[in-house]
Parts: C-alpha cells; structure tokens; sequence
C-alpha cells in the first residue's frame, strides 16, 4: 500500500495513510515512493490502529538519495507490525532521513524501529522515537542509521516508557565515521531492554561520538550502557549516563569508548539504582586519552563487590591517576569493588548523621593494584545541609579502606575546612594509614564570606532612610512654605533621585529614586502656627554589594522598594520670647521588598546564593529647631532631628539552607542649619550643612540549620550631610517649584539631585 508514488524522481509528500478497526495488511506500507532517482517524500502521516501490518511501514521511501524527512507514523490501539517501522528511508546514494516522527503506543513490532535510515551517508538526525504503554519491540530501536560511508547521526532523541526492547537501543548509528553526537535516550516507567543501549556508535573509521545522553529510570537493562562509541578513532567525549530510579543494569558502563582519540570528560551518574559490570569513565586505544572523566555514586547505589571502576582506560590499562583529572565522587555510599584505578580524584561527600552503618568505610577496595591510588588526592565535603546544629563535631569517617595497601600512594593527611551550606566550616584533618584515609571533624566556625547575604538589608534600610530623609528635611521645610500661602491645602510632590554608597566592612551601593506626596496644610493663631499634613511615600532602588574576603570579593546584586504612608505635624512659636522656636515629628508605614543574588558566594554544592524578602516597616523623626531671621531677606534655620527606622525581620530558605534575618534599627541624630535668602521676588536660595550619627543601622542573621550566627553588617558612623537648592514662586500662579542639589561624605556618601512641586488651593 502506498500513499503516493513517483517512478523517476518528483515529489511524493504530505499523503495520508490510516489503518484500523481490525484491517489487516499482507505487504508493506508506504506513505510516499521515489521508486527510481531522486526526490521528497516527505511531510506523510501514517496511522495504524487495532490492526495487523504484515510487512514493513515506512513514512516515506526514495531509491536514490533526495529528502524522506518529517514524516510521522503512529501505531497504536494493539496493533501489530510483522517487519520494520522506518521513518524515512533512502535506498541508495545519501540525502536527508531527519526530522520524522514515530510513535509506538501499546502493540507489538517484531521487527526494528529506525527513524531515519540511508544507504550511503546524509543526515539521519533529529528523529524522534516513542515506545509507550507496554508497547514490544522485537528487534533494534535506532534513531537514525547511516548502513555505508559517513554522515549525520545525530540529534535524535528516543524514548522507552513501559515497553519492552528485545534488542539493541541506539541513538544514532553510522557505519563509517560521521557524527552521532548529541542523542537522547531515555528508558523509563519500569522499561526493560534486552540488549545494549548505545547514545552513538561509529561501527568504523573515525568521527565524533559526543555530547550523548541516556538516562535509566526505574527500569531495567539486561545488556551494556555506552554514552557514545567509536571504532576507528575520533572524540567520545562530553557523554552522560545516568542510572536513577531504582534502575537495574547487568552489563557494564562506559562513558565514551574510542580506537585512538579522545574518550574524556564524560560523567556518570549511579543514585538508587544497581549495576553488574564494570563502570569506566573513559576507553581509548593505545595512543588515546582518557581524561577528565567523572564517575558519580550516590545513595542508594548498588554496584556488585567484583566490578571495577575506572577514571579511564588506555590500552588495556587504567590510566595513571596523576594528571588524568578523572574524578570519582562518592555522596552518602557505602559499598566494596575489586579496584578503584585512574582517578586524580577521590572526592567523599560525607553522610547524613545516622543515614548509613558505623565503623563501615565508605569506599572499600578488595583488590587494588600497587600503582592504582599512586598520586591520587582524597579530598571531601559536607552533604547539602544538616538541620539541627553541629552534628559532626568529634566525629571520624573512614573514607577509603584497602588491605593491599596500595592507598599509601594517594596524597592524604593535611587540615581542611569544609563548608556546610553558606553559613558554616567544619575544621578538622585528613588522616592517612597503610590502609586507610580518614577525616576527623573537631571545630566549626561561622564562614566570614556568609556575611554578604545581610549587605541587601542594610542597602534597602538605606533606600528606606533616603525615603525618611526627604521627609524629614525638605517636605517638612516647603510643606510649611507653601501652606503659608493659602488658607487650605497644599498639594505636594517631592522626587528624590541619586546614589549612595555605604562603606563600612562591606561596599554597599544604591541607585534610584524617592518620591513623598501629599497635602498639608498651616493654623495660625496669635502665638502659635501649627502645620499638619498626609503623605503618601515609594521609591525605588537597585542594590550592588562588595565584601572583601580572605583575598576575595564576594559581590552580589539586587533591587529594593517600597510604599507607604503616614502623618507629620510642626508647632512654631510666633510671639514671646521663644518665638522662632520650632517642634516637630513625622511617622510612616508600609513594606518594603528586597531581593538579592551573587554568583560568587556559593555553598557546598557550588550552588549561588539568592533570596526575595518582603517585611513591613515603620519609622518617623522627631526635632526641634530655631529660625532666626539675620536682615529682611535672609533668615537662619539651626535644628537637631532624630531620625528612626525598624525594619522588620522574617525567616528564609536558600538551596534547603534555612535563615533568620533579624530585624534592623536605624537610630540617626542630625545637627545643622540652613540659610535661606531671597535673591529675587520670586526666588530664593538655601544652603545647608549637618553632622549625623548613625547609633545603631546593623543587620544580623543566624542559620537556623546549623545555628551558627552569620557576620553581620552595619553602617554605623558619622557622616557630613549638605545641600544646595532654589525656590521658585510664580506670581501668575498658585505653585511654587523647588530643586537641590543633596549629598553626604564620611560612612556614607551620597549624591543626587531634588524637585519638588507645590500647588495652593
């Protein structure tokens, strides 16, 4: 049966084919034919369901090269094909087999899957194959097979979920060289695979058999895993396998096997699941390299005690462990092998309290050979976090045991700090043996670099300050200003923008804006005036932070704002001896929200710090001042403020880590004056000057995980505090403009500019 068909060349594409309700098919199926030349057959769609296929399916068919890509075929309901399912096939010459489509959900094929598939080089890549809901599949399962010369084979991405392969799983495959690099397969959802499965294979000659994936999941492989192969020479590097789930596997792993090139850089991964055969990271010829390998045992692994695992294998034997940079990580595991041989790198990550067996080691080597640790550096870390204090303190692990002695060679047996989460080091030693490597833990101390994750709070309670600065300075000063104008209200809006820069043991620095908006409004009697006024308050400000640490800087990044509102009020003596004297006094409320990140402050699993905080807040300032006037067009304005500030605290995860932000106080007294004069009818201009001392300003935190209190940040100090500006008043018109230059030197130092409009009515 065929969908369409050309007998010289042309164009067979985009038929349809629908096969169900129990039909039955002796010969193949074909969704389009080039039966002579070249040409497309592609873009068909081919649907059998509930029905028996005795032959092949193809989507789409060329004799002789052309394109037979993005077709798709569908199987499905119980059905049954007796042959082979192609996606697309070129029979002889090369061309595109790429981008075609195969599902196989439930039913049985009792041939081989191929996604793409050409007689003599091309493109077989970016295929995609589905084996589902118990689906069985009697022969191979192959993304895309080039069967003589080179081509493509890569980019095609498979998929096992609860089915049955009876034969061999590739991603892609090429019979003399190429590329079968960059293949994804996946064998999940109690999967079984009778045979090998293979991310690329290259059968001979050279090419590149890198960068594939597979992944085993909760099932089960009666054969080998190999993330990518090739016979003859070329790269098998960059590869991953991975076992998880609970997965079986009876044959052996290898990351990237080559004749005489490179097998380097590959990982695998073994985490609740069980492996049989040997696991090497890299296998090369003679003459090849096998560097760079990584080789992961997690919890839960289960390796049989009469395998082996090796960094790499050049030869027939394991590369000397000196300068191959292969790496064997073993987290959390307790187990035997035969030997661990090839590995620059024996890096422990030590267990949970109470999650495995004491006084068992963690590595246990039964028959290492004299030169397998010779040069081999034994290093660990803690696990990812451990809630409830220090639970290692005193404590020896036996990381690596081996009767023949041969672990003598490994470089052991010096002081280490190891980092647990952000928050905290464990000090302790390295201790080496004839046969054993140890870790003792006999100290913990916070980690100075942690004290960057309270910079944030400290730089949005100066964003909040900037905010109760603009309040307490100008709003008050030409709020009172323009209410004397007019009977009622006075509109106001003030807009602050610049930047600060805290220094203290960290750099901390905010850019953005402040804006205070409101009425107020002026009672006048005949010994007092009497101001009171709402306002309405946001800003806005992005955060960079610097904390220098034993000879690094940890920097962060971040943005603050917040909104609120609240009241102020001023009483002015007018008559009297005192008259000139001054009280006032402002509150505020609202929420403020920080959020932060660093990319070079990292816990124990290289993992960079980040959080979000949202905390309401609240704060004012009370002061009393005296304004003397100095001739008709001049006047004096002396004043000491006390500015508040409390920031409330809250509670944080980061990466499973757990922390208590404390709240921060802010308790400023500012002494100055400013000195006003009229210059022309409408304008004035004013110049002041103040010292401030900040008492309080500091941020504390503690992790609740290991109950180690964190270094803290503060911007206690004094600073010198001016500004410069201009009043304008309009006769024509019911507004009044101001704008200033503002700035601070000393802990804190500032620049910004000032406008503020007032409107009478």
């Amino acid at each position: 049966m065929c969908g369409g068909s050309s007998a010289q060349g042309g164009d067979v594409s985009s038929n349809s084919i629908t096969i169900e309700q129990n039909a039955q098919v002796r010969g193949d199926i074909v969704g389009g034919e080039v039966q002579s030349g070249s040409g497309s057959a592609s873009l068909n769609t081919l649907l059998v369901s509930n029905s028996t296929v005795e032959g092949n399916v193809y989507g789409g068919r060329s004799a002789q090269g052309g394109d037979v890509g993005s077709n798709s075929i569908t199987i499905e309901q119980n059905a049954q094909v007796r042959g082979d399912i192609v996606g697309g096939e070129i029979q002889s010459g090369s061309g595109s087999a790429s981008q075609n489509t195969l599902l196989v959900n439930s039913g049985t094929v009792e041939g081989n899957v191929y996604g793409g598939r050409s007689a003599q080089g091309g493109d077989v890549g970016s295929n995609s194959i589905t084996i589902e809901q118990n689906a069985q599949v009697r022969g191979d399962i192959v993304g895309g097979e080039i069967q003589s010369g080179s081509g493509s084979a890569s980019q095609n991405t498979l998929l096992v979920n609860s089915g049955t392969v009876e034969g061999n799983v590739y991603g892609g495959r090429s019979a003399q060289g190429g590329d079968v690099g960059s293949n994804s397969i996946t064998i999940e959802q109690n999967a079984q695979v009778r045979g090998d499965i293979v991310g690329g294979e290259i059968q001979s000659g050279s090419g590149s058999a890198s960068q594939n994936v597979v992944i085993v999941s909760n099932s089960k492989v009666e054969g080998s895993v190999c993330g990518g192969r090739a016979a003859g020479g070329g790269d098998a590097s960059n590869n991953t396998i991975a076992i998880v789930g609970g997965s079986q596997v009876q044959g052996s792993l290898t990351g990237g096997e080559i004749g005489s090139g490179e097998a380097s850089h590959n990982t695998i991964v073994v985490n609740n699941g069980s492996v049989h055969g040997d696991i090497c990271g890299g296998r090369a010829a003679a003459g090849g390299s096998a560097t760079g390998n990584s080789i992961i045992l997690g919890q839960q692994a289960r390796l049989s005690p009469t395998i082996s695992l090796f960094g790499g294998v050049v030869g027939s034997e394991a590369v000397t462990p000196s300068g191959s940079g292969n790496t064997l990580f073993v987290d959390d595991w307790q187990g035997t092998v035969e030997r661990a041989a090839g590995f620059a790198n024996l890096h422990f990550v030590l267990p949970a309290p109470g999650t495995v067996e004491a006084d068992i080691p963690m590595l246990t080597v039964s028959a290492a050979q004299t030169n397998d640790f010779n040069g081999t550096t034994v290093t660990a870390q803690l696990p990812e976090i451990i809630t409830g204090g220090r639970a290692y303190l005193g404590e020896t692990f036996e990381l690596v045991h081996d009767n023949s002695g041969a672990i003598a060679k490994a470089n052991a047996g010096s002081l280490v700090s190891l980092q647990q989460g952000y928050s905290t080091l464990y000090d302790g030693v390295i201790l080496q043996d004839d046969t054993s490597v140890y870790i003792r833990i006999d100290d913990s101390r916070p980690n100075p670099k942690a004290g960057a994750l309270t910079e944030a709070r400290i730089g949005t309670a100066a964003l909040l300050n900037q905010g109760g600065d603009l309040l307490a300075g100008t709003v008050l000063f030409t709020a009172d200003t323009a209410a004397r104008e007019t009977r009622g209200w006075a509109f106001f809006a003030t807009m602050y923008g610049g930047a600060t820069d805290l220094t203290t043991e960290s750099d901390i620095t905010t850019r953005g804006m402040s804006l205070v908006t409101g009425l107020a409004h002026r009672r006048e009697s005949t010994r007092t005036n009497v101001l009171v006024g709402a306002f309405f308050e946001m800003g806005f400000a992005n955060l960079s932070t610097d904390r220098a640490i034993e000879n690094t800087t940890i920097s962060g990044s971040g943005d603050a704002d917040y909104s609120g509102g609240g009241l102020f009020a001023r009483v002015g003596i007018t008559h009297g001896l005192m008259r000139g004297l001054y009280v006032e006094a402002s509150g505020r409320v609202g929420e403020a929200s920080t959020s932060w990140h660093s990319a070079n402050l990292l816990d124990n699993l290289d993992r960079p710090a980040a959080y979000d905080l949202a905390m309401p807040y609240c704060g004012g300032h009370v002061g009393l001042g005296y304004a003397l006037p100095i001739n008709e067009k001049w006047a004096a304005d002396f004043f000491s403020k006390y500015l508040f500030l409390y920031q409330d605290g809250c509670d944080t995860t980061i990466n499973g880590e757990k922390f208590r932000f404390d709240s921060v106080n802010s308790a400023r007294l500012r002494c100055g004056a400013r000195v006003t004069g009229r210059v022309l009818p409408t304008a004035s201009v004013y110049l002041g000057a103040a010292w401030e001392h900040e008492f309080r300003g500091k941020a504390d935190a503690t992790s609740l995980s290991s109950s180690i209190a964190i270094p803290s940040t503060s911007m206690q100090g004094d600073s010198a505090v001016f500004e410069l500006g201009m009043r304008v008043q309009p006769k024509s018109v019911p507004v009044q403009f101001d704008c200033a230059i503002e700035g601070a030197a000393g802990t804190r130092e500032s620049i910004g500019g000032r406008v503020q409009v007032m409107v009478e009515f």
